[in-house]
């Protein structure tokens, strides 16, 4: 087995299960994971740990609802307000003759 197959086995038995084994898909919520998280840095766990083990979590919720299981995931990323839309400027080549 992969090292990092091994290592998402690891978060999923140490950080995922215990908290969130038993609550039942519907009723996980943005804001409970978003707190969970900051609970896991300040238990001293680096940024980029506490990243990956919530990114577990998503890539699973997100498989479930492409299984139709939960209507959407909870925790995936989610667009605020207006994208900007930057004019994007155009080179304006000189004819070859202007060379």
């Amino acid at each position: 087995m992969e090292a990092a197959t091994e290592s998402q086995y690891r978060s999923l038995r140490n950080h995922i299960l215990p908290l969130w084994g038993t609550t039942s898909l519907c009723d996980i919520a943005g804001s409970a994971v978003h707190g969970w998280s900051n609970s896991l840095r300040t238990k001293g766990y680096a940024s980029s740990t506490v990243t990956t083990i919530v990114k577990i979590l998503s890539m699973m919720l997100a498989d479930t609802t492409r299984e139709r299981l939960i209507p959407v995931n909870p925790i995936r990323p989610q667009r605020r307000g207006k994208r900007r839309r930057t004019p994007r400027w155009e080179a304006l080549w000189p004819p070859p003759n202007k060379f």
